[in-house]
This record gives C-alpha cells, sequence and structure tokens, in this order.
C-alpha cells in the first residue's frame, strides 16, 4: 500500500514537471504567432489561437507549479511513513 502511495505522490511530481516543459513549448509557438501578428501577417483566427495560447500557457505554469508544491507537501507529510517501508523491506 505504501508502495501505491509513493507511486500515486511521484505522479505529482511528473505532471508538475510535464506542465512546466508543455508551458516553454506553448510559450515559444506563442511568441511566434506574436510576431505573425505584429507583422501585419495574420489571419483573424490567428488572433484568437494567439490569445487562446497565451493564457493557456500561463495556466500550464500555474498548474505546474501547483502540483510541484503539492508533491513537496506530500513527499514531506508521508516521509516517515516512507522510511517505514524502507525499514520493513530490508528486514
Amino acid at each position: 500500500m505504501i508502495k501505491d502511495m509513493n507511486k500515486s505522490i511521484f505522479v505529482y511530481l511528473f505532471a508538475g514537471f510535464l506542465s512546466l516543459v508543455f508551458s516553454t513549448i506553448m510559450i515559444g509557438s506563442g511568441i511566434s504567432n506574436w510576431n505573425k501578428i505584429f507583422s501585419g501577417d495574420a489571419s483573424t483566427l490567428t488572433y484568437v489561437y494567439v490569445v487562446a495560447e497565451t493564457f493557456g500557457s500561463f495556466a500550464y505554469i500555474i498548474f505546474g507549479i501547483i502540483l510541484l508544491h503539492w508533491y513537496r507537501k506530500l513527499k514531506g507529510r508521508y516521509s516517515k511513513l516512507i522510511k517505514m517501508e524502507k525499514s520493513l523491506r530490508t528486514k
């Protein structure tokens, strides 16, 4: 049961890290599309896409930070239990 809990806690770390990675990709794409708009070579759909992409990238950053915070919080909360499980496994 402790192994399963530890894996579930690890999911927070993995998802938070992926959210931050995807947010950097979205920011790069957003910068490219903002450059299209500023150069005057953009359609109406590009405007909609850039606004959604900019909002989404900031949401991903916030989501990633929250997930990493929860990972750290849960890891600290259950650290004694995880140490106990490791000591039981070695005996």
